[in-house]
């Protein structure tokens, strides 16, 4: 008896260890256990298209779906190797002047993804180009357009500014739901070149494209939204008005702010170079992922900030869907967020006083968020209600329902990472509260 318990168990955490599911026979059969693999039902290539310079190299990320499938092995393409070649890896190489799709097949299922390279001659992408980092396979497509400000010529031509934009997209898809959620993006980038390398500090811009610059605190902003709007409509968006985009400011300054409308567009601005490239990340998740598309109040406290705000701003924007991961109540019936108080999938949801700048009378889901204070060494995820507003967001843009239900069942939970962006006191002066402009 101790030796089929044992064989039963030792056959049940070497399933786990590999990823397969293992099936136990019956009691009275002898026979050895048996496993069923996990098999492949897709496969994600990023981006899905690009612009290489000839002799330069892009490695593309390959992910099997699901992530814990058992054969991972995929094998690599290119329908013209005179135009670009791919390695067992999936690094490519431009060859020469033209057009090439790189495929990825994976072995099992034979599921295929593809990544067109085009290629030029010259030395750098030029001033306005674009090109689609990623597209939806899910949905009518949820525009995303990314640029940066302050960039001159040897940026571009160095890969720097895509380089920070890559960083950027990844970041805004590395939690939780986005990461789950990411086909149904459209990812575009944007080139814009400015005449000067940085953008402006103390209140003073510079001579960049979109005049960028750093404002009091940590607020960042630009003199006219204009020709950012411009340049984000080269990249083919269907509507401007559920567009967001996302503007990296070469800058080594901390900062960041968000630019929304009631309409629903936004301008999420954060540096490139504070710190290590996850800081920018952090600052995308926070500005872009939580401000920009979701529509989310900051949940720390600032009392600079809340000098300037009123509690009774929290049910308003309730009405509109907004702020809805804080609330003026800490009544577990009443709270916004009721329905996810007590779960048993949730026991981490309560009602935590402090949120919305304010020390006392408003209340925030969870001790710790990706809206609350930014660390330099905790990447935090977003608490449950700002996941439910985050993909009750995705489902309006896509013309689907969003049901509760539904989300709690698919809801992954992440708890938060430590992580070491730079070396620096763990918390940072707050982030400027987001900018509502009046159309």
């Amino acid at each position: 008896m101790k030796t089929k318990l044992f064989a039963t168990l030792t056959a049940t955490l070497a399933a786990t260890l590999i990823g397969c599911t293992p099936t136990i026979d019956a009691p009275n059969n002898e026979d050895v256990p048996t496993w069923e693999p996990i098999p492949v039902v897709g496969v994600v290539l990023v981006p899905v298209s690009t612009i290489l310079s000839v002799g330069k190299t892009l490695q593309l990320k390959c992910t099997i779906v699901p992530a814990m499938a058992t054969n991972q092995a995929v094998t690599w393409k290119s329908d013209n190797t005179f135009v670009a070649t791919v390695d067992n890896n999936g690094l490519v190489t431009a060859s020469g002047f033209g057009t090439a799709t790189i495929e990825v097949t994976t072995d099992d299922g034979n599921k295929k993804a593809t990544c067109v390279v085009s290629t030029f001659l010259g030395d750098a992408l030029a001033d306005g180009d674009w090109y689609a980092y990623q597209t939806h396979s899910t949905g009518p497509g949820i525009d995303l357009v990314f640029m940066g400000d302050g960039y001159i010529a040897i940026d571009i031509e160095s890969g720097k500014y895509e380089r920070d934009m890559h960083t950027a997209i990844e970041g805004f898809f590395g939690l939780e739901p986005y990461k789950s959620y990411r086909n149904y993006f459209n990812a575009y980038i944007v080139m814009a070149e400015s005449v000067v390398r940085g953008v402006g500090t103390n209140g003073t811009a510079n001579n960049t494209k979109f005049g960028v610059f750093h404002g009091s605190g940590t607020q960042m902003t630009m003199g006219s939204y204009t020709p950012c709007f411009t340049y984000t409509q080269k990249a083919p968006i269907s509507n401007l008005e559920n567009t967001l985009t996302v503007l990296v400011a070469h800058s080594t300054k901390w900062g960041g702010t968000c630019h929304w409308w009631s309409s629903g567009r936004a301008i999420a601005i954060q540096p490139s170079d504070y710190g290590a490239p996850l800081v920018l990340q952090h600052l995308v998740q926070h500005e872009a992922g939580g401000h920009g598309f979701a529509k989310l109040a900051d949940e720390y406290i600032d009392l600079v900030a809340a000098a300037g705000r009123n509690r009774s701003d929290i049910p308003e924007k309730h009405k509109d869907g907004w702020y809805t991961n804080v609330d003026i109540t800490n009544d577990k019936a009443k709270v916004i967020w009721k329905d996810f108080i007590g779960h048993p999938k949730y026991p981490m949801v309560g009602t935590y006083q402090g949120g919305y700048y304010f020390m006392t009378g408003v209340w925030r889901p969870e001790n710790s968020s990706a809206m609350g204070n930014t660390s330099s060494t905790i990447t935090r995820p977003y608490n449950a209600p700002s996941r439910a507003a985050i993909v009750k967001r995705i489902k309006q843009l896509a013309d689907e329902v969003f049901v509760l239900e539904e989300f709690i069942n698919n809801d992954a939970i992440v708890s938060p990472v430590e992580t070491k962006a730079f070396d620096v006191d763990s918390v940072l002066p707050p982030l400027s509260p987001p900018i509502c402009v009046v159309d």
